[in-house]
């Protein structure tokens, strides 16, 4: 008997403890399979955006718009809204110096806490509210932002209302920007907690049990779920924000680039015209000192030389009858008109009197008789108008240029023949140059072939000059030429209202 008494006791106390365990194995996966159905049921609806409290968004005073500027409402609600969507209490965003990018309140407990301890503030506005201390629902999510954004990690601290507050800090590369916090657990259902909570926040403690009892809880398993999903979402605004500040970066980079460029552009467009105005100075003073020395050859070296001739007429007359000093003068006398002849000539080179005295057209019809000097015979087209109402700087500087297409024509053409056109078309002057001979290739001269002669870099360097020479005057040099195909060149000015 008392052997049968010894093995019923232990065999007792190993079954209750069997029986222990297998009571709580059904309660464990009685809760598994409870959380299982709820995530299946609750999967299935899509996440909701809560309606906004009657004080309005309070994201609206948001000053320091680090977050809630480089990401957006938009996107905040949608990314944040995910964990916000399993445990369906309250989420926020806050910035590093507390104020809301995002602020959400889903459940019925914790938007009549919320509204109740914002009437309790006494304020107007909602700044002052938040700035009163008396917004427990906003001091509670502050309080574990502060300490998250600070600590730098997660941070799970109590609420003011009853439940708990999870807070989540938003990092870029290293730096903490704000914090991503959501409320969670089962509201009191004691009476102790329950008028806590009612003196706190001055409301009925029945009212709260009501809501207390008809608030769905959340299983243990949810809440993990949603804790993890509010820190891949923390990470995840990290990274937006991190792209987002990269973007604007080198937008501000770029920009930066771009004014840049531009101010560089304009000083050299400023400094091209100033260039350009001075090589047109510089041409006009050089043709202006040519119609200088001309007149000055014309008017005293070449009036020296006639009447030093007319002296030698009048001793060659007193002379008659001394072979001697007769043969003498005369061979002055053919020095003489020798010089003069190169006076003339020289005179003609420098500034003919016929640009001066008869307009371009009738200096363009002279040139092609003087091209005959270099080997080139030039073909003029000019019409019957002798008075195009240019200026005599103008005059000059056309004139000028032609003679350079012409003496580069026989210098490189090869065929000896040229032919120069003026005409007037569109209220434009137009002048074309231009040859069949053998012509050069445009493209490698704009770019400075480095095979490029002595004589062909000259060239380049004059066409460079006539076409600067142009667009000081506020007209264009084109020029169309192959390998055998000859070169055609063409002056165009407008005419404005200059024209008679």
């Amino acid at each position: 008997m008392r052997s049968w008494k010894k093995l019923f006791v232990p065999l007792v106390v190993v079954l209750s403890i069997a029986l222990r365990m297998r009571r709580a194995q059904r309660k464990r996966v009685k809760a598994e399979l409870e959380a299982i159905a709820w995530l299946l049921r609750e999967g299935r609806t899509s996440f909701t955006v809560p309606q906004p409290q009657p004080y309005g968004d309070v994201t609206e005073l948001n000053t320091a718009r680090t977050i809630l500027r480089t990401v957006g409402k938009d996107l905040l609600l949608n990314v944040a809204g995910d964990a916000l969507h399993l445990i369906g209490t309250s989420t926020a965003v806050c910035e590093t110096n507390g104020d809301y990018a995002l602020c959400l309140v889903a459940s019925d407990w914790c938007r009549f806490l919320d509204q109740a301890s914002r009437a309790q503030c006494g304020k107007t506005d909602n700044r002052t509210a938040l700035a009163c201390g008396q917004w427990h629902c906003h001091e509670s999510c502050r309080e574990v932002s502060s300490r998250s954004i600070e600590r730098g990690e997660p941070v799970d601290l109590p609420c003011k209302g009853g439940i708990h507050m999870y807070g989540v800090p938003i990092k870029v590369n290293g730096d903490t920007v704000g914090c991503l916090t959501m409320g969670y657990g089962n509201p009191p259902k004691d009476d102790e907690s329950l008028t806590e909570v009612a003196e706190r926040y001055a409301v009925p403690r029945e009212k709260l049990r009501e809501l207390s009892s008809t608030m769905p809880s959340r299983p243990q398993f949810i809440v993990a779920v949603a804790k993890a999903r509010l820190r891949s979402t923390a990470v995840l605004l990290g990274e937006i924000i991190k792209r987002k500040q990269a973007e604007e970066a080198l937008a501000d980079l770029t920009r930066h680039l771009e004014e840049r460029i531009m101010e560089r552009t304009e000083k050299l467009i400023r400094f091209q015209e100033q260039l350009r105005a001075l090589a047109t100075e510089l041409n006009l003073t050089e043709q202006r000192e040519r119609k200088r020395l001309a007149m000055d050859l014309h008017d005293h070296l070449q009036q020296l030389l006639v009447l030093g001739k007319l002296k030698l007429h009048q001793g060659k007359e007193s002379a008659q009858g001394i072979p001697a000093c007769l043969d003498v003068l005369e061979q002055v006398d053919d020095l003489l008109s020798e010089a003069c002849d190169y006076t003339r000539t020289l005179v003609a080179e420098l500034s003919p009197p016929v640009l001066r005295g008869y307009g371009l057209a009738a200096a363009l019809q002279w040139l092609g008789d003087y091209m005959q000097k270099h080997n080139l015979t030039v073909t003029v087209n000019v019409p019957k108008i002798d008075d195009f109402g240019l200026p005599e700087d103008q005059v000059m500087l056309l004139f000028q240029s032609v003679r350079e297409l012409l003496i580069n024509a026989s210098k490189y053409a090869g065929t000896g023949a040229a032919t120069v056109t003026l005409e007037l078309r569109d209220r434009h002057l137009r002048i074309d140059v231009s040859d069949e001979g053998a012509g050069f290739d445009v493209a490698a001269a704009a770019a400075g072939d480095a095979g490029t002669s002595v004589g062909a870099s000259s060239s380049k360097f004059g066409l460079f000059s006539i076409r600067e020479r142009m667009k000081a005057l506020g007209g264009s040099f084109d020029i169309e030429s192959a390998l055998g195909k000859g070169v055609r060149a063409t002056l165009t000015l407008p005419l404005n209202d200059r024209r008679p």
